[in-house]
């Protein structure tokens, strides 16, 4: 009889399952037709159908004028983005399942935003692990829903970034490391470097922790994901990757990003510049003292500073990824689970709400508050800055906490 009850809840699971995922997918479709945009994927997947339909090389201009077409509806005119591909083609390699089976661009989108989804919800689990924290219920639920919802992750999700599996990635590399697994860490790894834009000052980082701890077995990993991805590519396109080069000088040129010196020197035009380079020196002699003790330090370190590092990068000076702000979310896991373990009682909860409500509501505050009454520039400015700012104030309000896990006797007895 259990055996058969057995079977018969584990029958109506999957078929759960199922319906989840296909109304998830249907979703995802009828957004995609209502919400035109998706350029993040629009011009990989488009770049890749060329490639797949006609041998056309995904960096040349009449791949680009095809996607140029699906996305205007006609050519871009001179001021209009280009829609050129700048991505290796290793990387170009990831978008080939979509590519293949999906000739429609609507359903390939929502296949794509269902991936990104599950990655969202992966990255927060994978974030409470990293922190070693087991909250409550209440606050698992809540912390789900802000991975998907929150402002940074709605819009990476709608553009089909790639920042997202880039953090899931991220996360994933950092956890195969505390199990021991470096090789499965180091293939992670790679797969996280391939949003360089939104990553590259924790990779930076991270390589130096690998070298300093002489795991080479990690750096043994990312080579073999490296070396697969580029034999295949040259494989499939000999000549890639010289037009690659082309077109991404072509898309530095344009500009992408914002940098803390874009906003500053539009406020103060005469001490901006200057305003930012001491910005910039400030953060990273903070940011190489605290790189130096985690060269030693313990996993609950190595998370604490890499959280740092992510708040950091988005205030050091170099363009970021629009999308980058969607990595800070493990900062803000690392900062709630914190206050939510050191604080007692009813000051606990309390705490936790103060801080889902300013780190992951205040986006959408901004957006349909504010931006009521401020122009688009100054909206801009108090997004590109409060989020990080806050972050980097709130890590090191409790960073003794953070980097000091046995709790003390105090502690317990305030908890009595």
């Amino acid at each position: 009889m259990s055996r058969t009850l057995s079977i018969i809840t584990n029958t109506f699971l999957v078929f759960l399952a199922i319906a989840v995922l296909g109304g998830m997918l249907w979703g995802n479709a009828v957004y995609s037709r209502q919400n035109p945009g998706g350029k993040d994927f629009l011009v990989p997947w488009s770049a890749a159908r060329s490639f797949l339909e006609f041998s056309a090389n995904p960096y040349e201009d009449p791949a680009t004028e095809r996607t140029q077409i699906l996305y205007y509806g006609r050519l871009a005119a001179e001021d209009e983005d280009p829609l050129r591909l700048a991505l290796p083609f290793p990387v170009l390699l990831l978008y080939f399942p979509t590519a293949i089976f999906f000739k429609d661009f609507y359903l390939a989108r929502g296949i794509w935003m269902l991936f990104l989804e599950a990655a969202l919800v992966a990255s927060a689990f994978l974030g409470i692990g990293l922190v070693k924290w087991k909250p409550p219920r209440l606050v698992l639920i809540a912390i789900l829903l802000a991975a998907v919802f929150w402002l940074p992750a709605f819009l990476s999700l709608a553009a089909g970034s790639a920042v997202i599996f880039s953090s899931a990635s991220l996360l994933a590399s950092l956890a195969a490391m505390r199990a021991g697994r470096d090789e499965l860490a180091g293939a992670c790894l790679a797969l996280a470097s391939f949003s360089v834009r939104a990553t590259g000052l924790f990779l930076f980082f991270l390589l130096g922790w690998i070298i300093a701890r002489r795991r080479w077995r990690i750096l043994g990993g990312t080579g073999m994901v490296y070396g697969f991805l580029t034999l295949l590519s040259f494989l499939l396109l000999p000549s890639w990757f010289l037009p690659f080069i082309r077109a991404a000088y072509a898309s530095l040129r344009l500009g992408f990003g914002d940098t803390p010196a874009s906003f500053l020197m539009q406020w103060l035009p005469g001490i901006g510049l200057q305003l930012s380079w001491a910005l910039t020196g400030i953060l990273l002699l903070a940011l190489l003292m605290e790189w130096r003790a985690a060269r030693t330090g313990d996993d609950l370190r190595l998370s604490w500073t890499i959280s740092l590092t992510l708040a950091v990068s988005l205030l050091i000076g170099a363009p970021v990824d629009p999308f980058g702000r969607y990595m800070l979310f493990l900062p803000v896991t690392t900062f709630i689970s914190v206050v939510f373990e050191r604080w007692a009682g009813p000051h606990r909860w309390l705490g936790v709400a103060v801080a889902y409500v300013f780190l992951l509501l205040a986006g959408w505050v901004a957006v349909t508050g504010l931006g009521r009454f401020l122009e688009e520039f100054s909206l801009q400015a108090i997004l590109f800055f409060t989020l990080p700012s806050a972050l980097i104030a709130g890590l090191y309000w409790v960073r003794w906490w953070a980097l000091h896990p046995p709790r003390v006797w105090a502690d317990q007895a305030r908890d009595k």
